[in-house]
């Protein structure tokens, strides 16, 4: 757990995911005045405490305007997602004050026999090699199991003070050996527009279908950090929403 490059942020900005939108024309892609928009951000460990501060960010924030345009917005409510996907109140601007609310999520149990897992990735993925993009093709169970266990490992470390999670990194990425895969993954250029450095910038990464396959014990193995890595998300840039990914059991 000593050679990283960065510290993990204890939180994942989740935008509207692209590929809604790479079918639309250019003028379907902005929002007119009085639409709504919907995001997630997710939060992790001692962030959680830190929930009114952050609703005083994005209100500052989308005060001051997104894009280069610097369209403004207002912040009108914050609902919690559970793992099912329902969601439940927890402020509002007409009743600025925190609801409570469970905050955390329970690890979905994997059925006993279940020998395979698909990932629906619908925001690029952007695993790296020697700071190059790995192209489909270059991917592997290994490569991709090894990256999300890292990353979960990293961030319970540094922000929930779990470490037990780090010592484990190495016999997950060898229990990847063992697993096989089907693809059906495309390269997709994610365009931001960054503010600080005044021009866009494409944030290209892999989206798609990517099955993996092996014994039951196998699956189950890799399963608790598959999980987890559909919130904590992978790859370069998985702060800004890159990598982020859903889990089924076929």
């Amino acid at each position: 757990m000593q050679r990283f490059s960065a510290i993990p942020n204890a939180y994942v900005v989740e935008p509207p995911t692209p590929a809604l939108h790479q079918a639309q024309p250019e003028d379907d892609r902005c929002l007119q005045p009085g639409q709504e928009l919907v995001f997630h951000m997710v939060l992790t460990g001692h962030a959680l405490e830190q929930l009114p501060l952050v609703i005083v960010a994005w209100q500052r924030a989308l005060a001051q305007g997104l894009t280069r345009l610097r369209s403004r917005l207002l912040l009108e409510q914050v609902q919690w997602q559970d793992a099912s996907g329902q969601l439940h109140p927890v402020w509002s601007a007409q009743a600025p004050r925190i609801e409570p609310h469970a905050a955390s999520l329970n690890m979905a149990p994997l059925p006993q026999g279940v020998d395979r897992l698909q990932l629906h990735i619908h925001t690029p993925l952007r695993l790296q090699h020697q700071g190059r993009p790995l192209r489909p093709q270059q991917l592997s169970p290994r490569v991709l199991i090894s990256a999300v266990a890292r990353r979960v490992a990293l961030v319970l470390e540094f922000h929930a003070q779990q470490t037990q999670w780090g010592t484990q990194v190495p016999a997950i990425a060898a229990l990847a050996e063992r697993l096989g895969d089907q693809r059906t993954l495309q390269w997709f250029d994610w365009v931001r527009y960054s503010s600080r450095q005044q021009q866009e910038m494409a944030l290209g990464g892999v989206v798609g279908r990517w099955q993996l396959h092996g014994s039951a014990d196998a699956i189950a193995g890799v399963w608790p950090w598959l999980w987890l890595g559909q919130w904590l998300h992978v790859g370069k840039n998985a702060t800004m929403g890159l990598g982020g990914y859903r889990l089924t059991a076929p």
